[in-house]
């Protein structure tokens, strides 16, 4: 799936343009495979290749993005872990919009 089509599905998760934090948590879930199989393909390439910029070659740019997303996700995620209210809605715009997916 391309880059551009899982943060579409991602957004659509959102409630005008908000989410809480059970809809980030399930997404992370769902998408946790993914994230080690490009963690693990990354990992392989930059010790096959050391020296190397893996992650500024072209061919990665889209698993690059996907996992800067997963952390960042995840980062606000844990950040409202504690939270007591389950309808807390978290405003993700400076994330989605700082990650081009062009």
């Amino acid at each position: 799936m391309e880059f551009k089509n899982i943060l579409i599905e991602f957004k659509a998760l959102s409630n005008n343009g908000l989410y809480t934090r059970g809809k980030i948590d399930w997404w992370l879930l769902k998408e946790e495979k993914r994230y080690q199989n490009y963690l693990k393909m990354i990992n392989i390439l930059t010790s096959e290749f050391p020296g190397m910029p893996i992650t500024e070659h072209i061919s990665l740019k889209n698993e690059v993005k996907f996992i800067h997303l997963y952390d960042k996700l995840s980062e606000v995620a844990e950040m409202y872990r504690f939270n007591n209210n389950p309808k807390l809605l978290i405003n993700l715009d400076k994330i989605i919009s700082s990650i081009n997916f062009n």
